[in-house]
């Protein structure tokens, strides 16, 4: 398998797509959503952008990056003045043990200049904003607490 070096780019073209990779870490075993330099969990603070589903607007959070958490745990008065609804509820657990259905929906979220569509958790309106692994895997970020940064690295098929 050859691998990228850490300043390299590939375009991949297909059915009318395009994908850009920048960046990417020449170690293929690091994973999306993985944490890098440390034992996991890890937490670090982070800026988040979030995008309204029409685009035209935006709200730019301060947040933490919690590798025990798979969803980004947004307020939902931030969600609903975006204009993202519920899509549905998922049963989650939370780090303390307890447990509980919470709305869920997809969000356009961009994270260290990239964005994508991320799964999001409607939080408490006092709770700060959590990105969790989902959001990392999605974006193909792996996280690196010690730098408080992201690391592109390459998605497996």
């Amino acid at each position: 398998m050859t691998t990228m070096p850490h300043t390299a780019a590939a375009r991949l073209h297909g059915d009318g797509f395009m994908l850009t990779l920048e960046k990417t870490v020449a170690d293929p075993t690091i994973l999306p959503g993985s944490v890098v330099g440390v034992n996991p969990p890890a937490t670090f603070p982070t800026e988040l952008t979030l995008y309204s589903p029409d685009g035209t607007r935006c709200r730019t959070l301060a947040g933490t990056v919690d590798t025990r958490m798979f969803y980004t745990v947004i307020p939902e008065t931030v969600l609903a003045a975006l204009g993202i609804a519920p899509q549905c509820e998922q049963r989650v657990h939370f780090p303390d043990g307890s447990a509980a259905k919470l709305p869920v929906a997809w969000a356009s979220i961009e994270l260290q200049g990239k964005s994508g569509a991320a799964l999001v958790a409607f939080g408490k309106n006092a709770s700060p904003a959590v990105i969790g692994k989902e959001t990392l895997i999605g974006l193909a970020f792996a996280a690196d607490p010690e730098n408080r940064q992201f690391i592109p690295v390459l998605l497996h098929l």
